[in-house]
């Protein structure tokens, strides 16, 4: 199977697997795909979820998922003052 060449960056997607991708291969700047796009090396995205993306090989056979980043939690600061 060929190796995996793109890392996913964000997704935002719709609940009928459609929305974007956002995928960066190497040291590329990254961009937006849509579900079903074809990526420039020949892999395609299939679906898109919550998080993360599906994408099929170029050669056929099953796809590969990639998992979206886990965004931390920001924390919860001190109350406000008024003043």
């Amino acid at each position: 199977m060929t190796p995996m060449p793109w890392r996913l960056l964000g997704v935002a997607a719709a609940s009928d697997g459609g929305g974007a991708a956002l995928l960066a291969r190497g040291d590329q700047p990254a961009r937006a795909f849509r579900a079903g796009a074809m990526l420039p090396d020949g892999w395609r995205v299939q679906r898109i979820e919550h998080d993360g993306v599906w994408l099929a090989p170029p050669e056929g056979g099953e796809a590969v998922r990639l998992a979206a980043p886990v965004r931390p939690v920001p924390s919860a600061g001190p109350p406000a003052t008024g003043g």
